[in-house]
């Protein structure tokens, strides 16, 4: 985790989080995003989701590290479970659909983007298919880690699932750091 954000675009993302926004994320692993959006100072009362217990434990802990304002809560859920309820200004959907079988992606980023309110935001992220010499990297990575294979999730496709439920992109445009290539999407939903 220490790593991670010099090898993804976290930096991207932090900065279109709006000061104060409430954050849901989706497939959260071990928190990092939302505890960096927090340790920045950028969000309001967040929750984060996913299937790892295990992942949910560590986020639990680095939470507990973060100034006590700071408000937090991690869950143990899967995608296909029932979302948390509440009205979140950021739905993030980061390095999670790679592990979905592909049936899902259309569904779970379709849930995503419903429950973006009017004026809010999809943040989308996930590992790049192209060139294919890097996209080995991230495969080689998630076999190690994740012991799975990654399952790839078309960029323009998302585009086409995202528009479908109403929201609009901001920008989506791949991302190449050090040898892993990402895709990334931000998408808001037209108030009124």
């Amino acid at each position: 985790m220490t790593l991670r954000p010099h090898l993804a675009p976290f930096d991207e993302l932090l900065a279109v989080v709006p000061e104060g926004a409430r954050v849901l994320d989706v497939g959260c692993g071990s928190g990092l995003f939302l505890a960096l959006l927090a340790w920045h100072g950028r969000i309001g009362r967040s929750v984060g989701f996913d299937a790892s217990e295990q992942a949910i434990g560590v986020a639990r802990e680095m939470c507990a590290r973060l100034p006590e304002d700071r408000q937090l809560e991690f869950l143990v859920r899967d995608a296909g479970e029932a979302w948390p309820e509440g009205d979140f200004d950021v739905i993030s959907v980061i390095d999670l659909v790679h592990h979905l079988p592909y049936e899902l992606h259309r569904p779970v980023l379709q849930q995503a983007a419903r429950r973006v309110r009017p004026g809010g935001m999809l943040l989308y992220k996930d590992i790049g298919a192209r060139p294919r010499w890097k996209a080995l990297a991230n495969r080689v990575q998630d076999l190690i880690v994740a012991r799975q294979w990654s399952r790839y999730a078309n960029l323009d496709q998302v585009i086409s699932w995202v528009r479908e439920e109403g929201l609009q992109p901001l920008d989506c445009r791949p991302v190449h750091r050090v040898c892993f290539p990402h895709e990334l999407g931000a998408f808001i939903r037209p108030r009124g």
